[in-house]
């Protein structure tokens, strides 16, 4: 296997903004309960096994490896046109304390770059939010029944449908656009004052 990271180039969602990401369930809060069930990632990784395997070695570089070195190696390789936009963690979560502080560290090094993440680690958002960057741009992942921590009041990523409706979703919340490339909304949020919302099901 690989020792190097896996970094995305884009996909349909977010069209060619580059992105991270670590493995699901391992990385996530545990009492989410999208981790016991509606994972999306999950489902989709027995038919992907690249995939998988990139996750996997994401991963274990980030608890025992290089990864942070490797990640700014590809940021030195994009050269004076840094990436505009990043996201961190289109599958996983920041794992434990230690990462999301090697994840500010490095969004401070890289200050031309807009980064995103979204999380349902609420109480390590909430214990590192003095230190983030203005470049770091987090918004708490809602799960349809699951109690928000948000202490800071950081902007929110709702979910909602028929099948799991939420009643707590802001009737100003903001639907999601579509590509982020062409939107960018989710990197802002915090700066017009409005939450998301994913359609679903």
């Amino acid at each position: 296997m690989s020792d190097r990271i896996c970094v995305s180039e884009g996909n349909t969602k977010l069209g060619q903004i580059p992105s991270i990401s670590l493995m699901p369930l391992a990385t996530c809060n545990p009492a989410a309960p999208c981790v016991q069930r509606g994972c999306r990632i999950r489902r989709l990784l027995p038919t992907r096994p690249a995939y998988k395997e990139s996750l996997v070695r994401n991963t274990n570089l980030a608890y025992c490896g290089d990864y942070w070195e490797q990640l700014a190696g590809w940021f030195a390789t994009q050269g004076i046109s840094q990436p505009a936009y990043f996201r961190f963690h289109v599958a996983g979560d920041v794992p434990n304390l230690r990462y999301f502080r090697h994840l500010i560290q490095f969004v401070s090094d890289h200050p031309t770059t807009q980064f995103l993440m979204f999380s349902k680690q609420y109480s390590l958002v909430a214990e590192v939010r003095h230190a983030f960057p203005a470049n770091l741009h987090v918004v708490l992942s809602a799960w349809p029944g699951f109690p928000i921590d948000n202490p800071h009041k950081l902007p929110v990523a709702w979910v909602a449908g028929k099948r799991l409706p939420d009643p707590r979703v802001p009737r100003d919340a903001i639907p999601c656009g579509g590509t982020c490339q062409q939107c960018g909304l989710c990197w802002c949020l915090e700066s017009v004052g409005k939450d998301v919302v994913f359609k679903m099901w």
